[in-house]
């Protein structure tokens, strides 16, 4: 196996699994995902992109071009994804408000860190939905896969980064990046950034999972609903490659619910810690949205690219 699986429920005892029957549907799902991204160049062209752009902001273009003597092309993402794949590593993560989809460790000293870390209790709702009919009956198996494949390529977009600058540049400000790879990624697989959004205060229990959402750009709530998280995780399959990217899947405009019983936690937030135009924390009084939403980042800016 190019990667392994490991369980460090408290961030620090590791367990290889990645043979175990139990986690086999997270081992199956991750391997499809890499494989696909191995062998089509549609699949390769956004991360193609992302490095493109960080080249196009001279302070990091002069950083990577000390590091790196030429700009990449598809065969240097096509070796990351087939030789530098990271290990997945599955850690606790907090509840409610402080849920956290995943993170990946930056900086020179990450140079050399082979993992992305994902949130266990998204795994073991995809493991548990995979093997458990009564728990399929409470939540959206599609849901599930399609969440966990918009994690992984978003965690995969930092970890490209940091392999490829050998830890030495963050993502710029600049352009449609906006100092945040992964949300870069999520936008040009899924046409905008993914949210769950739970009942009050059970962020990261998915049995409370009551929609998983796309936010456009322009400010529009998407539900990625049973037909359009299908077609996306379909898109992974390689017989099925000429589905389109999913700016170009339908999806049915979310109804909003209660804002105060409800919260949110997104796959990427804006890592600015400052508050900017570009900083998607900050709910305008006009917004939609409302009052009474909890909102909780993937990760802070210490650990994000």
């Amino acid at each position: 196996m190019p990667f392994r699986l490991i369980v460090a429920i408290n961030g620090l005892d590791e367990e290889d699994v990645t043979l175990s029957g139990r986690y086999m549907p997270i081992v199956m799902l991750t391997k499809t995902v890499r494989e696909a991204l191995c062998e089509h160049a549609g699949l390769r062209q956004p991360f193609l992109d992302l490095l493109h752009h960080v080249y196009k902001n001279s302070n990091v273009k002069a950083t990577l071009e000390e590091v790196r003597y030429r700009h990449p092309d598809d065969e240097d993402i096509r070796y990351f994804f087939r030789w530098r794949f990271p290990n997945i590593r599955l850690v606790t993560s907090k509840g409610g408000a402080e849920f956290e989809w995943g993170y990946t460790n930056v900086g020179v000293d990450a140079a050399c860190d082979d993992n992305v870390q994902i949130a266990y209790q998204l795994a073991e709702c995809l493991m548990l939905s995979a093997k458990s009919a009564p728990y399929r009956q409470r939540i959206d198996a599609s849901q599930i896969i399609a969440s966990y494949i918009a994690v992984l390529l978003h965690e995969l977009a930092h970890r490209l980064l940091v392999w490829w600058s050998r830890g030495n540049c963050r993502t710029p400000d600049l352009g449609p990046l906006l100092r945040e790879s992964g949300r870069f990624i999520e936008e040009a697989f899924l046409g905008g950034v993914l949210e769950g959004w739970w009942a009050k205060d059970k962020g990261g229990d998915f049995e409370h999972l009551r929609k998983v959402i796309i936010r456009t750009q322009s400010g529009r709530f998407l539900e990625l609903d049973e037909y359009s998280a299908t077609a996306f995780y379909k898109r992974f399959n390689t017989s099925t490659t000429h589905i389109p990217l999913s700016h170009e899947v339908a999806m049915a405009e979310a109804f909003l619910g209660d804002p105060a019983k409800t919260s949110r936690a997104k796959i990427n937030h804006g890592i600015m810690l400052d508050t900017s135009d570009h900083d998607s924390s900050v709910t305008s009084s006009s917004s939609p949205i409302g009052l009474g939403i909890t909102r909780c980042p993937i990760i802070n800016d210490t650990r994000r690219l």
